[in-house]
């Protein structure tokens, strides 16, 4: 068994897709909003289908940064006005 330390991250063993561009920020607000809608919440599992080489735990990050930058706006995501 190897030390845990001497692995390498799972980040790196990951396919990097790069940079998000705005077809694939259209498609996690659109996920966002359609689970907001149907399920209460957002399922990250769900969003990180709909964008092959990410992981749900990207999608959120990617998601949060967006809102807290106010590229999507919260209230659009939620379904109100």
């Amino acid at each position: 068994m190897r030390h845990p330390f001497t692995q390498p991250p799972l980040a790196n063993t990951l396919e990097h897709t790069g940079r998000r561009t705005p077809a694939a920020v259209q498609i996690l607000a659109a996920a966002c909003k359609e689970l907001q809608a149907a399920y209460g919440r957002i399922l990250w599992a769900k969003v990180a289908e709909r964008l092959p080489g990410r992981t749900d735990s990207h999608c959120a990050r990617a998601y949060d940064n967006l809102v807290k930058h106010k590229r999507v706006r919260s209230d659009a995501v939620a379904g109100t006005k």
